[in-house]
């Protein structure tokens, strides 16, 4: 019996030596299999990313979208007026910087804003036609380098916006800080002038001036890394709002041609430039 049990454990020995040899993986399956899922990571984290930017946009565009109705609305209250813009046109006196501004005046930084010096299209705020402020600000702008054209950097240290910029830069004067948003007021009457080589449009006083081929609002015309929607460092589009109040993508490539929008923060660039500013305008067309 002894002999017969010796036996049969010899026999059973190698099987389990060969189940114990294949029970894990190997250093290089497991190696293997990191490989791959790296490999797929590295394949789908773009496509994702793609996702998320179109998700952006789409609030962006809601936000261009309020804004043109609120334009209307107001236009009805105030006898077919519209906001009146701080920039004026090529001959303004403001660089176009003023487009982007929703107050007029500086104030301390941190400290709200002064509603007597509200301008542009944040009268449609304290009017009341929209309510929430996160609506003047576009969610891709917070990915940009330059932080002035985020929601939460005006507010004050308990959080109440709209307040002048909370830091030292950007400033006017020393001490000094203003309100700005994601989005450039410069409504396009129908009404032109020529400055040289340039058409140009004049702003418009009522929406009666306004036509569907010249845009009203836009992303912020500052410099070409503040164009908040794009596809790594390529700016892929600037949303709009058109004279008869429909918002859409302009992907023009001319008026997204990075050398006439300038590199950086220069006197080149279109919210520096009144002559720059105007010809992508005129290239941003529908």
């Amino acid at each position: 019996m002894l002999n017969l049990l010796n036996t049969t454990m010899t026999k059973m020995l190698p099987v389990r030596r060969a189940f114990n040899r294949d029970a894990g993986f190997t250093l290089i399956e497991l190696l293997v299999v990191i490989a791959i899922i790296a490999i797929l990571a590295a394949m789908l984290l773009p496509a994702l990313s793609s996702a998320k930017e179109r998700a952006k946009r789409i609030s962006c565009l809601s936000n261009l979208k309020q804004q043109g109705t609120a334009l209307f609305i107001y236009a009805g209250d105030f006898n077919d007026k519209i906001p009146k813009p701080m920039y004026t046109g090529l001959t303004s006196a403001l660089t176009p910087y003023a487009t982007y501004l929703l107050y007029g005046n500086i104030g301390p930084a941190g400290v709200l804003a002064d509603p007597l010096q509200v301008t542009n299209e944040q009268v449609f705020y304290t009017t009341g036609l929209i309510k929430e402020g996160h609506i003047f600000y576009c969610t891709s702008a917070a990915s940009q380098t330059d932080p002035g054209f985020q929601y939460t950097s005006y507010t004050t240290s308990s959080g109440q916006w709209p307040a002048y910029y909370n830091s030292s830069a950007p400033t006017l004067v020393s001490g000094a800080a203003y309100v700005r948003n994601s989005y450039s007021y410069y409504p396009q009457s129908n009404k032109s002038a020529t400055v040289g080589t340039l058409t140009w449009y004049q702003p418009a006083a009522k929406s009666t001036e306004l036509t569907a081929t010249r845009s009203v609002m836009s992303d912020t015309l500052y410099y070409y890394q503040t164009i908040p929607h794009r596809s790594g460092k390529t700016a892929n589009g600037m949303n709009m709002v058109w004279g008869d109040g429909h918002t859409s993508v302009n992907t023009t490539k001319a008026g997204l041609d990075a050398t006439l929008w300038s590199a950086s923060n220069t006197a080149n660039a279109p919210g520096n430039n009144n002559m720059t500013f105007h010809k992508i305008l005129q290239a941003l067309q529908p």
